[in-house]
């Protein structure tokens, strides 16, 4: 492997996944072959929160965010990434696209896995449940917090109060 680029992960499979194996692996962290979500540093999966920070750092360094690894420009995996992961703020270019108001929209699975939209945590017409669906645990309840901090309360109160 080339210049930090390899990453050991454990090959073991927790016992509600139907192929079996104990042991590592190791691959290129720049492997386009492999998606971030691949990388386990333990046979947990995505629940666990050391796999979590593993894949958030590979996903890092495809991006070109990480001053110490780096992948070839010729493999456009920063292409590849996710770029509006589930319970995560929307990124400026979806979120205007989606109509949304800065500091409101948060990104949601839309129908397929590999979908995403900008949903508006101030449209009340959208169940706070709705936001949590394929997201990481917590994001309902960040929107339901957001909600409730007036966050939303978009007309001025003070014409109304003279």
């Amino acid at each position: 492997f080339l210049l930090n680029r390899g990453f050991c992960m454990s090959t073991e499979k927790t016992s509600t996944q139907m192929t079996g194996g104990t042991g590592t692996a190791c691959w290129d962290v720049c492997n386009p072959n492999h998606k971030a979500e691949d990388y386990t540093a333990n046979g947990n999966g995505n629940v666990d929160l050391l796999n979590h920070i593993t894949q958030g750092m590979i996903a890092q360094v495809r991006e070109g965010l990480n001053n110490n690894v780096t992948c070839p420009a010729a493999l456009n995996l920063a292409d590849q990434t996710d770029k509006c992961p589930p319970g995560n703020m929307c990124p400026v270019k979806m979120r205007k696209q989606a109509k949304v108001k800065a500091g409101q929209g948060m990104c949601v699975v839309e129908s397929a896995v590999d979908d995403r939209a900008c949903y508006d945590m101030c449209d009340f017409s959208i169940p706070v449940n709705r936001f949590g669906e394929g997201a990481p645990q917590g994001a309902s309840v960040k929107v339901m917090q957001f909600r409730n901090s007036g966050g939303c309360n978009a007309k001025p109160w003070l014409p109304w109060l003279i």
